[in-house]
Parts: C-alpha cells; structure tokens; sequence
C-alpha cells in the first residue's frame, strides 16, 4: 500500500507541473531568470521549482526522480503570490522542497521508492530577495547627480527655457532614450558630456554608453550573489519490495559556497556533505535498520564553460572525496573506514535539460563505475529565449 502511494505521488506532482501554463508576467520573468542563472550542482542541491530526473541510465535498472518546491506547489493554486509584496513573505516555502522517487530493477519491476525533505537554513544566494542598494547605492548617487548638474547647467544658460524642455532633458536619464531618440540639444550633449568626464566613476564614459553601466553594475553584483553560501539539511525515507515501509532512512546535510569571483569566465564552488544512513542488512534477514552508515564528503565544482551572453553555466566538473565510517552492520571483508572518490560531468543542452554523468572509484577494489543521468529543471511559465 504504501509504495502504491508514493508512486501515486509523483505523479499527482507531474501532472501538476505539467497541466497548467501561466502567462509569464514581468515579476515571474525575474525570478525564473535567476533560477537558470544557477549552477546545475546548486540547482541539484536546491531547486527552485520543479526538477524531474531520470537517474543511473547505464546501471541495472533505474530511478525516476521528481522535486518540488513548496513555492512552486503553491503558486499552481494562487496567483497573488508573485506580487512582490507577497512573494516575499514566501521565505520558508521558497527554502523547502519535497521530492519523490521510484527505483525500478532492469525488468521494470519496483525496488523501492522514497520520499525526501529537504530546507535551505541558510541560503544567501537568492537574487530574487537579495538587497542590492547598499551596493548600487554609490553609483546612483552619481548618475542621479551627473543628471542634476547637466540640466541646472542647461537651464542657466538658458534661463527662459519652459519647464516642459527641461522635463523632456529628465526623461533621458530616467527612461529607455537614447540620444536620437530624445532628440537632445547638441549644446546640452556637451554639457551632459563635460559632467560624466568630472565624474571619479563615469569619467571618460561616452554619452551611447553611459546608461547602460548602471545596468552592468547590476549584473556583476548579481553574479557576486551566486559565491554566497547555502546550506540544506535533508530527511529521506525508503521503502522497499518487500513492503518494508523504512527499509532506509537518510539525515544528511550539504554546504555549498563560491570560492572565486563568479564574474571571471570560469568559477570553483565548494561542496561539502554530511550524511548518515541507516538501512536494512542487505546480507541478512534483519530488518530493523541495524546497518549504520557515516560519510564525509568534500569537493569542488568547477563551472568550466559559461554562455558570454548571459553567463549561464553550460559545463561543468564536480570531484570530491568521501569518507565513510561503518558504525553497525559490517559486511564480511568490509573495512570499516574507507575512502573513495567521485565526479559528475554536467553539460547544459537546453535552458532546462542537463545530461550529467557520474563516475566513482573505489581505491580499495579498484573498480570505476559510471552513471548517466538526465535533469530538467523546468518551472512552467512559458520562457522567453535569451
């Protein structure tokens, strides 16, 4: 019965996902755009919507993965929530994600399913709450001043000028212009221009391009987002064929922080994962969870490739080393601490389809297994192509 449900789960789940389409209005827009801004291994540690996977293609059998956040779950049923106002208050849901999984042997029959919690205790890399004016602060400040000092020079040698000349100036600065477009004086372009060259931040900028920095600012601090650190704690629950309904239970939890600045064309994040496991004695009859598992891993991601258009990460390489310590229920031959070693190649082929690849090595036996995957990371609201 209980596998029954859980697979009834995921499904309820996708077609969730799948059954509704919303007109992406800006505010969505925004925040669906940080979210492929992600790294596919943040992503995979927190997903912001909706992330279905197809896991180890190449092993005997395989396992078919679904997450959601809670954000994501609750903005299927109320609209109101993408006001920013309201979106903000969304903290714990848009930290939380449940997520289900079914295991099928390579005849399809059923091995066990899963279902996981998971919430983000710390996580400062949202760009979609993040504050950015203490940081854009000095170069508004200024641009807000280059355009004061343009239009009062302007106006004193111009002093009969109507105010409705002056406001036409304003507009410049404060809407999509350009010069052709706002049709500016040629004297108050060399006005405009002897302003930015007195400027310690603009100076020497040409007037095309002096709009559009403000912008660029904004876009290296977003990036700096992303180096900021996040942290998961995570339940897991496994059932099995046998109709055991906790033939597993998992507690682990991952620290994940950018080491090198994200603006440079590649990038390292560090990774770092605690996890304790407790299952059935797979080599026994036992059935009271008397395997007990530690493990210690840390490793970097490197982000090796990234669109230069809009720095989205298209390849990346993650290594890490494990340590793994067996408290109870040791196999016959089996050390009880040892290491191995592991990698995932990611390559990015769509906005939301990633194929990543996992291969991990076992110093002691000397053997190299290796996995193929496929993620999506999708969140239903009718993307627009950058």
């Amino acid at each position: 019965m209980n596998r029954t449900l859980l697979f009834l789960l995921i499904l309820l789940s996708c077609y969730n996902a799948f059954s509704q389409i919303s007109d992406p209005e800006s505010d969505k827009q925004i925040i669906r755009t940080a979210a492929d801004l992600k790294s596919g291994n943040s992503q995979d540690v927190l997903t912001s919507f909706y992330q279905l996977a197809i896991k180890d293609l190449s092993a005997d059998g395989n396992t078919f993965q679904f997450q959601s956040s809670l954000f994501a779950i609750k903005a299927k049923t109320d609209s109101t929530i993408w006001v920013d106002t309201a979106y903000l208050r969304q903290t714990f849901a848009r930290n939380f994600v449940v997520g289900a999984d079914v295991a099928l042997d390579s005849n399809f029959r059923f091995k066990s399913n899963s279902l996981s919690f998971k919430y983000a205790i710390i996580n400062k890399r949202d760009k979609t709450t993040f504050d950015y004016a203490p940081y854009l602060g000095f170069y508004s400040q200024e641009y807000q001043r280059i355009k004061i000092a343009a239009v009062e020079a302007y106006r004193k040698e111009h002093p009969d000028l109507p105010r409705e000349s002056l406001d036409s100036l304003r507009d410049f600065f404060d809407y999509d212009l350009d010069i052709s477009q706002g049709k500016l004086p040629a004297d108050f372009v060399k006005l405009l221009q002897d302003s930015i060259n007195k400027s310690t931040v603009f100076k020497g900028v040409e007037i095309s391009k002096f709009k559009q920095l403000i912008p660029t600012f904004y876009d290296s601090i977003s990036a700096l987002v992303s180096n900021k650190p996040l942290l998961t704690a995570e339940l897991k629950l496994t059932s099995d064929a046998d109709k055991v309904l906790f033939a597993a239970i998992n507690a682990n939890a991952e620290f994940l922080k950018g080491i090198v600045n994200p603006n440079k064309p590649m990038n390292l994040e560090l990774d770092i994962k605690a996890s304790f496991d407790a299952m059935d004695d797979l080599a026994s009859d036992a059935k009271d969870l008397n395997r007990q598992v530690a493990s210690l891993s840390a490793g970097l991601n490197w982000i090796i490739i990234k669109s230069h258009s809009n720095q989205k990460s298209i390849l990346e390489l993650k290594a890490a080393g494990n340590f793994n310590y067996v408290f109870d229920g040791l196999y016959k031959g089996e050390d009880q601490s040892y290491l191995s070693f592991d990698g995932t190649l990611r390559l990015r082929v769509t906005d939301d389809i990633w194929i990543p690849v996992d291969v991990e090595y076992d110093p002691v036996s000397g053997n190299v297994f290796g996995f193929l995957n496929i993620t999506s990371n999708f969140d239903w609201l009718g993307k627009k192509k950058s």
